[in-house]
């Protein structure tokens, strides 16, 4: 091999290390575009995400604030509703009718309050009466004390019931759940009960040391204001 083969040779050997190089060096590239535009994608579902929360915030500050409503409120189901066709008969009715009902118990009623009847009148079964009390903490001790009573004393299987007051969203969510425990069941899990906890409905495994499939049923929560 004489000189000038010997130079082209060296030549194209050189040509080829520098193709190597910038190969390499757009492979490197490419890898780093490949993290940026990941890096921008992540950035893009962030904002969508935040723009969908602040779209749902109007939604979740009148959730709060209808729940902080319902918080004041009771139900009562089971009461029997005056056939009186006058308006302050029928609130005197059930005043005297809730109060009877509930004086074993050891409750009495306020002497200031608001209540009135849910939905439609319907032959043959009383509406749920709602009663609406000076705060939270009294509608919270009222229902706990009542439904503390039913569980320890007998008590006639007609008699009413009292619960809390809920939104439209926690009466779905309700359903929710209590339908998911009912489709569970068919499928064949039966070691499984609803049990509440600070007010929400959860699906857990029976220990044992619960009977029935429901604790603390809300019989209210599915009510229609």
């Amino acid at each position: 091999m004489n000189l000038s083969q010997n130079s082209k040779l060296a030549e194209l050997l050189s040509s080829i290390d520098f193709l190597k190089s910038q190969i390499v060096e757009i492979r490197s590239e490419n890898t780093t575009l490949h993290n940026e535009i990941a890096t921008l994608n992540n950035r893009i579902q962030v904002l969508e995400s935040s723009a969908d929360g602040l779209s749902n915030m109007p939604k979740l500050i009148q959730e709060l604030a209808n729940r902080e409503m319902c918080a004041h409120n009771i139900i009562v189901h089971g009461l029997q509703e005056s056939p009186s066709n006058d308006h302050t008969a029928r609130i005197a009715s059930d005043i005297k009718l809730l109060d009877n009902s509930i004086q074993p118990c050891n409750l009495t009623l306020p002497k200031v309050l608001k209540l009135f009847r849910l939905g439609h009148k319907r032959s043959g079964k009383p509406r749920p009466l709602k009663v609406v009390l000076s705060s939270k903490e009294m509608a919270h001790s009222f229902v706990s004390a009542f439904n503390s009573y039913k569980r320890t004393q007998l008590v006639p299987a007609n008699s009413i019931s009292i619960s809390h007051d809920r939104t439209l969203l926690e009466r779905q969510e309700i359903r929710r759940v209590y339908s998911e425990h009912e489709n569970r069941k068919k499928n064949g899990e039966h070691n499984i009960f609803i049990r509440y906890r600070s007010g929400i409905p959860l699906i857990v495994p029976n220990d044992g040391g619960v009977s029935g499939s429901h604790s603390n049923h809300p019989s209210s929560s599915l009510s229609k204001n």
